[in-house]
């Protein structure tokens, strides 16, 4: 094949398998083990596409570890990528990211834009899971504050979705949240 591959592994018996597969393939492989070794391997590359996602992945570990301040750099870096590619969906993504943050830190009307933002960029591309999930994110930052009219609205929105598409699981959650 004569690819270049990045392997990503934190597990050194793993990625030694897979540079050793791909090398049987006629691929050249290089092994990073975490992201911030990836990240610095496509800046020197100026792959802006993957230094985007990169920045995005280290961003949602960040999220989880509860560092929001740290997350949203991150993620505000990755926007920044998607939006100098014009990558719609990566925008959107990062926005709705960004959103659930602001929602499980109480900024509700911070979450409000992002994932509004969101929705219109996957409504433009037609893109119904994520049309479902921002339905369903907007509407669990209206119970929040209260507005359960509303709330149900977006729900029932999300459920009509997940169920067009066929996703018992995101209907089962739908039916849940209302």
């Amino acid at each position: 094949f004569g690819l270049n591959i990045l392997i990503v592994e934190d597990k050194a018996v793993n990625s030694k398998i897979l540079s050793l597969m791909l090398k049987n393939m006629g691929c050249h492989s290089e092994i990073a083990t975490n992201g911030i070794e990836a990240l610095k391997i496509f800046e020197e590359l100026s792959n802006k596409k993957e230094i985007s996602k990169c920045y995005n992945n280290i961003a949602a570990i960040y999220h989880q570890e509860g560092d929001y301040e740290k997350a949203i750099e991150l993620y505000q870096k990755s926007l920044k990528f998607a939006i100098e590619l014009s990558n719609k969906k990566d925008i959107a993504k990062c926005n709705a990211n960004i959103g659930n943050i602001y929602n499980e830190q109480g900024n509700y009307k911070e979450a409000m834009v992002c994932f509004f933002g969101s929705l219109k960029i996957y409504e433009e591309l037609g893109d119904k899971l994520n049309i479902s999930i921002c339905f369903s994110s907007i509407a669990n930052v209206l119970e929040s504050i209260k507005l359960y009219d509303k709330a149900l609205s977006y729900y029932q929105n999300a459920l009509n979705i997940e169920a067009e598409m066929g996703d018992s699981l995101g209907v089962a959650d739908e039916f849940n949240n209302i």
